[in-house]
C-alpha cells in the first residue's frame, strides 16, 4: 500500500529450501565394475602405433595376413550372379587390417591377384519403424562381386628403441617400459570411469533413500529436462550431508593448494586464494571432500562388469 504521507506497507515472497533430515547416505553397498586392463588391449595400442608409422609397397598377390590395402571395383549382383539392374559399379579402397571389414572379404580375397575377382555375401538385420509406428525386424541379403584393381602391402615397422622414443618424446626407450606405460594409462582411464560410476550410483542411491515430497515435481517434469528433478534433489541432499558431517574447506586447505599452484604458475599465494574464493574452486574442493567421505563410509564392491550390466538391465525391466 502506497499513500503519500502515510505508512508504506509491502509484502515480500521468496523461496526457501525445505529442511531435510537426510538419511541412509552411509553404510550402503555399492557394486561397481571391476575394470582391469587385458593383455590384448595393450597389444591393440601397440598395433595402432605400428600402423600409424607403417609404409606401403606394391604387391602382386594378397597374402595370408590382413596387412593389405586393396583398390577395388564393387558391383552388387542379382540371384543369377549378374550385375543388379539398379546398381552401378563403385570404386573404393578396402583395408583388410580394419576389424570392421566383412570376414568374407578377408577370406575370399586370399591369394587373389590384380585383375582377378572374388565374391562375398552380406547379411543385414535391423529394427525399423513401420507405418503404424511399431518396431519390426528387416532382413536384407546382398551379393557382391569385387574386381581387384590394385594391391599394396602394409609394411609394419619394428617396435625398437627409436620408435618408442619417437612415440613417447624421449621419455621411454625400452619395450618393457613402453608396455607398462600403456597398461598404466589404460588402467587410469578405467579407474576414472569407476569413480564416475561410484559417484552416479551414490547420488542415485541417496536420492532414492530420501523421499522429497516438497519438490515441485509437476513443474520440473513439465518444463525442465528429465534430469532436473534429480539435480534439485541432490543439491539439497548434499548440502544437508555437508552440514550434518561438518564438511567444509578450511583456510589452511586453501593456503596449501595456493602454495602448490604458486610454484607452478608463479602467481602470489594471496592472489590465488582470493581467486579461489571468488570462483567455484571451493565448491569443487568441497564436492571432492564429500565424495571421498561417501566412498569411505559406504561399501564399494568390485564385481564382474558383465554380471553387473546384466543385473542393472534386469532392474530396469
Amino acid at each position: 500500500d502506497f499513500n503519500i504521507e502515510k505508512d508504506f506497507k509491502f509484502k515480500v515472497k521468496y523461496e526457501v529450501l525445505p529442511e531435510i533430515d537426510v538419511k541412509d547416505y552411509t553404510g550402503q553397498l555399492i557394486e561397481v565394475p571391476d575394470l582391469q586392463v587385458k593383455s590384448d588391449e595393450v597389444e591393440k595400442e601397440i598395433d595402432n602405433l605400428l600402423r600409424s608409422n607403417s609404409s606401403q609397397e606394391d604387391a602382386d598377390v594378397i597374402g595370408d595376413d590382413d596387412n593389405f590395402l586393396l583398390d577395388v571395383e564393387l558391383t552388387r549382383t542379382d540371384e543369377s550372379g549378374q550385375p543388379a539392374a539398379d546398381s552401378k559399379p563403385e570404386k573404393m579402397q578396402i583395408d583388410l587390417s580394419n576389424e570392421n571389414v566383412h570376414p568374407d572379404i578377408k577370406s575370399n580375397s586370399r591369394g587373389k591377384k590384380v585383375g582377378e575377382k572374388f565374391k562375398f555375401h552380406f547379411h543385414d538385420e535391423r529394427m525399423v519403424q513401420n507405418k503404424d509406428g511399431q518396431d519390426e525386424k528387416v532382413v536384407e541379403h546382398f551379393d557382391y562381386e569385387v574386381l581387384i584393381l590394385g594391391i599394396k602391402k602394409i609394411v609394419l615397422p619394428e617396435l625398437n628403441e627409436e620408435l618408442i622414443k619417437k612415440a613417447t618424446k624421449d621419455k621411454l626407450s625400452t619395450e618393457a617400459e613402453f608396455r607398462a606405460e600403456i597398461e598404466k594409462n589404460i588402467q587410469n582411464y578405467y579407474d576414472q570411469r569407476a569413480d564416475e560410476f561410484i559417484r552416479n550410483r551414490l547420488i542415485g542411491l541417496i536420492i532414492t533413500k530420501n523421499d522429497m515430497k516438497k519438490v515441485d515435481t509437476k513443474y520440473l517434469k513439465e518444463y525442465l529436462q528429465p534430469s532436473a528433478l534429480n539435480e534439485v534433489k541432490w543439491y539439497q541432499l548434499k548440502n544437508e550431508i555437508q552440514k550434518k558431517e561438518n564438511l567444509e574447506v578450511t583456510e589452511k586447505e586453501l593456503e596449501e593448494l595456493a602454495a602448490k599452484d604458486a610454484e607452478k604458475t608463479g602467481l602470489p599465494v594471496e592472489k590465488l586464494i582470493n581467486y579461489y574464493k571468488s570462483s567455484n574452486q571451493m565448491e569443487r574442493m568441497l564436492d571432492k571432500k564429500l565424495f571421498d567421505f561417501l566412498k569411505e563410509k559406504n561399501e564399494i564392491k568390485k564385481v564382474n562388469p558383465e554380471t553387473l550390466a546384466k543385473k542393472q538391465k534386469e532392474e530396469k525391466e
